[in-house]
């Protein structure tokens, strides 16, 4: 930091400033060309150091964010989908591999479904995504057949489906791809990737794997679509 304040004083005047606005200035331009990791650890460094000069601490600078998932699909595609709802121990963590796999929703989403979100009539679920935002999707035959059992086993109560806390259905989806043989390191979002991957494929439309999936941005959604050596090469 002192590096810097000495770089900066020939273009602004810090004797002017306080301690804390110092401090903003240099987060501010670390924010940048650095990793959000180290911003982060400069703004303790900073606050540690102000507190040793018996300074106000309060530097009203908002840290970068942490960065997102990473999501890649599994690399046998929807097979492993399957194989990992076979995998799972009972119909309940099926039906939450499946709602992620097979119909791309977030774990938060998945585990948030009742029973009076879904039209049995129309075939569509409705799925309360980020933002507290509603999208409706049109499920298939072995989807109506799996949440019209989970339905009946509710005996007419309005409970959710899946049943379980957001860490409990992530640790769940681990291990159960570990049980299928697909290894340790698979996560929830890469179902999602897994089934957006595979409706792109089919589709070649970004734009309804955008609406499906609930994405304010095409760009989000091309992070969760990978497009295979064989698709180019097709294309070439």
């Amino acid at each position: 930091m002192q590096d810097w304040m000495r770089q900066t004083s020939s273009t602004h005047d810090l004797a002017s400033d306080t301690p804390q606005s110092v401090a903003r200035m240099w987060l501010t331009t670390s924010a940048l060309d650095k990793a959000p990791a180290t911003v982060r650890r400069r703004k303790a460094s900073v606050t540690e150091y102000l507190k040793f000069l018996g300074e106000d601490t309060n530097l009203r600078f908002k840290l970068p964010g942490a960065p997102g998932p990473d999501p890649h699909p599994l690399p046998n595609g929807m097979v492993g989908v399957n194989d990992m709802g076979w995998a799972a121990s009972g119909a309940t963590q099926t039906l939450l591999v499946f709602l992620c796999g097979r119909l791309g929703l977030r774990v938060s989403e998945a585990i948030a479904v009742k029973s009076t979100d879904y039209d049995p009539i129309k075939r569509a679920l409705k799925v309360l995504g980020k933002g507290a935002k509603y999208r409706t999707l049109p499920v298939s035959d072995s989807m109506h057949e799996m949440l019209e059992l989970a339905i009946e086993d509710l005996k007419g109560s309005d409970e959710r489906l899946v049943p379980f806390a957001n860490s409990t259905a992530r640790e769940l989806i681990k291990a159960i791809a570990v049980k299928a043989g697909l290894g340790s390191e698979v996560a929830s979002h890469d179902l999602r990737a897994t089934f957006a991957t595979d409706m792109y494929a089919r589709t070649k439309d970004i734009l309804v794997v955008q609406a499906w999936l609930g994405h304010s941005s095409p760009e989000t959604t091309r992070r969760y679509v990978e497009v295979k050596l064989d698709t180019m090469r097709q294309a070439l």
